[in-house]
């Protein structure tokens, strides 16, 4: 199925400077927690947006017209406006917009007082609302929302059951009578004082009308069925494992490459060209963390990766994908940060923020399975807008705009090795994986088609910067640093002079190992150990998720680039060898960059001089 089949959740959020509601943002960050799960395997789409406007609520609403089954607020309200950030907005005129929501089965209101709004939304036709009678607290509020979606996003829960499950938490707090409301049924005269929400319902009690409403479940079945399962195994004609796509990246990467045309010229003097030498060639033109994971793959170092067809090798198929995407977004992501820096943005994509707010949220488990495709592509619309007028780090990031198309290969590629990230550890018999690695391979080509422009830069790490001046003589920097290519060769420390300054104790991205005057520092989301703490070679970490502890303090939590994710449980592994704690007591100077970048975020969303586009 495409995306338009599959039913989106639309949570909105609004907050009031002047009447704060301080755990608001945690009533937005545990609802999406609950159904996310459902979104990466495609079953749901959620939509969240946390500084909701009446401008933003339109577009959406329209852009996902025939979409919409739940639509959920959460902020001030009254008996007829709700309180959107900036001002307060008629609730009929929304109202009137949800109605023509075919799909939409519930409206969830969760603000103080909106009982007196359900009479206007049943007489449209909306099929259910969720309201409150009186004024609620904050963290009563939060609650009870956390919990309706909690049980509604397990298996084959109803919204009824979900309604009270929520209302047994209600109730083990306060004493609650919580019931269902029919229309007809004097609404005013039943309803129970002490209960602060109602589940009201536009139908009849015992009509079919209403059971529908009740028993209404989120669905199970994957809207975008990627994965084809029992499909042939390889046939006898078939490259060897690992063949096919050396061959495969080799000839696409001779167009653009010229380390593997070079090759290619070399090759072509003999008539033949021999696979393990491509397959070094390959290995040694990729970033450091994506040609690790690439040779876990191919070069047999692990004979259950490399040479068998295994749940381990499917594992290490999307291990490398979701390295290099990663990688690409923290590209994207720290040319972002110096245009906001250096004031060249003018129009971001609303939902970017709202995006990032969430990923930051995430945790440890969760951030496993993160999709980074959306944020690459929310990124993508701020450095494509020609109000910005930015020049991308990355020359080629015009072909993102191709991969992007739904109906394009990446497109299905990509959701292919995200379905799969999603059901690890992967139970399944040997004729699976046998179909499942000839996917896996297939599909793992085309994201390195779309995206392998990324091995035209080469990737190292600076690891201290010496001033140098001789009396009469221009001064230079002398540099000591690993280069993070030609990994099959070792990485080794190395020293350079550059008449520019540069970035110490930095992982930088270069166009042109040879020029250093144009360099994009990718710390502090990619960091190198061994220069933080002066040692010989590298360890590079990548940023993965937030910790607070006891006393409210923040961690930043990275993973070694070689092992990133690579537990089976979606859990965090119980050695922390692949874990890197920044805090202030250690490295204290990466803390305080990253500290610095969400600090520029958050006053690029406040800005008047940036305007929020849809």
């Amino acid at each position: 199925m495409k995306t338009p089949d599959i039913p989106v959740i639309f949570l909105a959020f609004a907050d009031d400077k002047d009447n704060h509601l301080p755990l608001l943002q945690q009533e937005a960050e545990d609802i999406f927690r609950e159904l996310n799960p459902l979104q990466n395997r495609q079953h749901i789409q959620v939509f969240r947006d946390q500084h909701a406007d009446i401008r933003k609520i339109y577009h959406y609403l329209t852009d996902y017209k025939g979409r919409v089954a739940i639509f959920h607020y959460a902020g001030h309200a009254d008996s007829s406006s709700l309180r959107l950030e900036g001002q307060d907005a008629d609730a009929k005129g929304i109202a009137a917009l949800l109605a023509q929501e075919k799909r939409l089965k519930l409206v969830f209101l969760n603000g103080c007082s909106t009982r007196k709004q359900v009479d206007y939304l049943l007489g449209l036709g909306i099929p259910a609302v969720i309201a409150t009678q009186v004024e609620v607290k904050d963290e009563m509020a939060r609650d009870f929302a956390g919990q309706f979606y909690k049980a509604l996003a397990k298996p084959n829960t109803t919204i009824e059951e979900a309604f009270h499950s929520a209302a047994s938490l209600a109730q083990s707090v306060k004493k609650f009578s919580p019931r269902a409301y029919y229309r007809g049924a004097g609404f005013a005269e039943e309803e129970e004082k002490g209960f602060p929400w109602g589940l009201y319902l536009g139908a009849e009690e015992g009509s079919e009308a209403a059971r529908a409403v009740l028993e209404y479940k989120l669905p199970l079945e994957n809207h975008r069925e990627i994965i084809i399962w029992g499909t042939p195994a390889y046939p006898e004609s078939a490259p060897k494992l690992n063949e096919g796509l050396v061959m495969q990246l080799f000839e696409e990467f001779s167009k653009t490459n010229e380390e593997i045309r070079k090759w290619t010229e070399f090759f072509s003097q003999f008539g033949s060209m021999e696979y393990k030498a491509v397959r070094a060639a390959l290995i040694n033109i990729l970033p450091a963390p994506i040609g690790q994971q690439f040779r876990k793959l191919v070069f047999g170092e692990q004979e259950a990766v490399s040479r068998k067809i295994s749940a381990e090798r499917i594992r290490q198929i999307v291990n490398t994908y979701d390295v290099l995407v990663r990688f690409l977004f923290f590209i994207m992501l720290s040319q972002l940060w110096d245009a906001i820096y250096y004031k060249k943005l003018k129009a971001i994509p609303s939902a970017f923020f709202d995006e990032f707010d969430m990923y930051l949220s995430l945790r440890p488990s969760e951030a496993r399975f993160y999709n980074f495709v959306k944020l690459i592509r929310l990124a993508y619309r701020i450095f494509s807008d020609e109000q910005n007028q930015l020049e991308p780090f990355i020359k080629e990031m015009a072909r993102l705009k191709e991969a992007f198309d739904e109906e394009q290969e990446f497109y299905e590629a990509h959701l292919f090795l995200e379905d799969i990230k999603h059901q690890m550890p992967l139970q399944a018999k040997e004729e699976e994986l046998k179909s499942l690695c000839i996917q896996g391979e297939k599909h793992l080509a085309t994201i390195f088609t779309k995206l392998g422009f990324c091995i035209n830069y080469k990737l190292l790490t600076i690891k201290s910067v010496e001033l140098h001046r001789e009396r009469y003589k221009k001064e230079e920097y002398q540099l000591k640093l690993v280069n993070l290519f030609r990994i099959m060769q070792g990485v080794e420390d190395t020293q350079r002079s550059s008449p520019y300054p540069i970035d110490s104790q930095s992982v930088l991205l270069l166009r042109d190992e040879k020029d250093l005057s144009v360099v994009l520092s990718l710390s502090p989301f990619i960091i190198d150990e061994n220069a933080l703490k002066g040692a010989a070679e590298s360890k590079l970490y990548f940023f993965h998720h937030f910790e607070q502890d006891e006393a409210g303090n923040f961690a930043f939590v990275y993973q070694f680039s070689e092992q990133l994710d690579e537990h089976s449980t979606g859990e965090e592994p119980s050695g922390e060898d692949n874990r890197l704690i920044v805090n202030d007591d250690h490295f204290p100077n990466i803390k305080g960059q990253f500290e610095s970048f969400l600090r520029i975020m958050r006053n690029a969303r406040a800005s008047n001089e940036i305007s929020y586009v849809g």
